[in-house]
């Protein structure tokens, strides 16, 4: 992950909208079209990709759009996964917010605080680019 829960606890406590399932599916509507229009923005949510992947496919689910798509890092979304899944939604609308930059490589820290480096790379979105 690249929040830790006292950073999410923080994000919970400034939110001036509903939380829960109707802030999950409120962003996955939002995120949507965005990436229909520009695929490679999926790379701004880092680690936390994979999280809103399903979300999208379970609250923004549109045939034929490429995150539709069945690729999946399960590894990096259990890593990334911040008890439930409004947490792991609201630390990737931070991330993606916060990123300012299209990047491939972005920072996560495993649960002893030790820092790495994953490369996201989804081909359901890369395909769309080429």
């Amino acid at each position: 992950m690249f929040y830790d829960d006292t950073q999410i606890d923080e994000f919970v406590k400034e939110l001036k909208i509903p939380g829960g399932q109707s802030y999950v599916e409120h962003t996955a509507k939002a995120i949507g079209p965005m990436l229909i229009k520009q695929p490679w923005l999926y790379k701004t949510f880092g680690v936390y990709w994979w999280a809103m992947k399903d979300a999208l496919r379970k609250y923004a689910p549109k045939p034929g759009a490429w995150y539709m798509g069945k690729y999946d890092d399960v590894v990096m979304k259990a890593r990334a996964w911040h008890g439930d899944e409004f947490r792991t939604i609201l630390a990737a609308a931070h991330y993606h917010s916060d990123m300012g930059e299209l990047k491939r490589d972005h920072e996560w820290f495993d649960k002893y605080g030790n820092e790495h480096i994953y490369a996201l790379e989804d081909p359901n979105g890369d395909e769309v680019r080429a």
